[in-house]
């Protein structure tokens, strides 16, 4: 993996917490903060990834939530299916 030195200038209370949380594991300060940028990265992509599955059900006239139980859940059965085939299908065939 391409790597970039950097540069990382931290308050000293935040460096000071860092140092304590780094003390309870045996890496570096270096592989703490990658390990904590990778995490938060993957946090905002699953936001993001939530964001556009909202807009696209939105988008497809929403979720009906009415009717009884039963139909509510055959109906989100359809939508996920119909998202399957649309979004995922292919990759399985």
């Amino acid at each position: 993996m391409e790597t970039k030195r950097v540069t990382l200038t931290l308050p000293i209370s935040v460096y000071e917490e860092v140092l304590g949380a780094k003390e309870e594991e045996t890496r570096s300060v270096a592989d703490f903060v990658r390990a904590a940028v990778v995490e938060k990265l993957a946090k905002i992509r699953w936001q993001r990834n939530l964001e556009d599955l909202r807009r696209e059900i939105r988008e497809a006239g929403g979720l009906e939530l009415r009717g009884s139980k039963e139909e509510v859940i055959e109906r989100l059965r359809e939508t996920r299916r119909a998202i399957f085939e649309t979004e995922y299908a292919h990759l399985y065939r």
